[in-house]
């Protein structure tokens, strides 16, 4: 993939690209780092990507996801104490990986001399739906470069790789959630330290909110605390004894009574431990029942005037999800 020569500086622009077309998406990404004229044909063709990402860990990572095809670039770093302060960093090396096969297409790429941040700037501009996850654990994050280097993020995720965060890892949960979340219109956060995030996901005009496992081991979702979020779309899965059905005909109760006023859908994702008993679910609710393919949907309605839809779908034979839709 590297350092390929592809004869096209001397072609006119329109002929150059009708070539870039005939190439593979390996060989059109390394042609975008021969120069900016080079890197600008390949933004204006318009390649098919999904998205692209951007993991900040130990050893970074950028994926391109394309239509049923996945190029990984891991950069290499070299290590002061195990961790990254600065995003001028350049990286040792880049490893190249295609598709879902845990082979390297070509096993090093050159650094290109270009440093860490200029590595997802030149990434950046590929796509519009850009994603940037945060892995806290293990290394330490320079917030203001950051922001320099990837200002107005719209989409983060945070992922907490121990099950317990110690303090220095939920200080830095807490200066990337301050940093970011202004921008944000979708987050995903993973083993993260929930009970610490309120007071920031409070504020947010989130489109989108996905928790996965949160890490506070003694405390249950607090739907009470969920009832003040001003999001439009949200997912939580937890784990056993984090979540009862009572507290989420608690949280229902609360939308009913006007709390929740951006709140388009949720779907909570129970654990096989938790049984959906539906009386329980929808007790005081004073809902209706319509049947949709066969399956039963409880309608609701505010003090807005507002209905909304629950349903409580199996995803196997013992997991359930409770899902909630503002109704059509």
């Amino acid at each position: 993939m590297d350092d390929q020569e592809v004869p096209l500086q001397s072609l006119p622009d329109d002929v150059s690209s009708e070539v870039l077309k005939t190439m593979n998406l390996q060989e059109i990404i390394s042609y975008s780092f021969r120069s900016k004229h080079a890197h600008a044909m390949v933004v204006a063709l318009g390649l098919p990507i999904v998205f692209v990402e951007i993991r900040i860990e130990e050893s970074p990572a950028i994926l391109m996801y394309f239509e049923g095809s996945t190029i990984k670039f891991t950069l290499e770093m070299s290590r002061n104490n195990k961790m990254i302060t600065n995003l001028d960093d350049v990286p040792v090396s880049v490893r190249v990986l295609e598709g879902n096969e845990e082979r390297d297409f070509e096993p090093i790429m050159s650094n290109r001399k270009m440093n860490l941040g200029e590595w997802m700037q030149h990434f950046r501009s590929f796509s519009v739906d850009f994603q940037v996850d945060f892995y806290v654990g293990k290394i330490k994050f320079d917030i203001q470069s950051l922001r320099n280097t990837l200002p107005n993020l719209r989409r983060i995720g945070i992922n907490c790789l121990k099950h317990e965060p110690d303090e220095s890892d939920i200080l830095n949960t807490q200066n990337l959630l301050r940093a970011f979340l202004s921008d944000v219109q979708h987050l995903k956060l993973h083993r993260f330290p929930l009970h610490l995030s309120l007071q920031h996901i409070g504020i947010a005009n989130l489109k989108i909110l996905e928790i996965y496992f949160p890490s506070d081991l003694s405390k249950r979702i607090n739907f009470v605390d969920i009832s003040t979020w001003n999001v439009e779309s949200c997912v939580i899965m937890t784990m056993k004894d984090k979540m009862s059905i009572i507290d989420l005909n608690r949280f229902f109760k609360l939308w009913i009574k006007g709390s929740n006023p951006r709140l388009k859908d949720l779907s909570i994702y129970l654990p096989p431990e938790i049984i959906p008993n539906c009386d329980v679910l929808l007790k005081g609710l004073k809902s209706t029942v319509t049947k949709e393919g066969g399956a039963n949907k409880f309608i609701i309605r505010n003090v807005r005037g507002i209905s909304a839809e629950i349903s409580v779908d199996y995803v196997d034979e013992e997991a359930a999800i409770v899902i909630f839709n503002l109704s059509k």
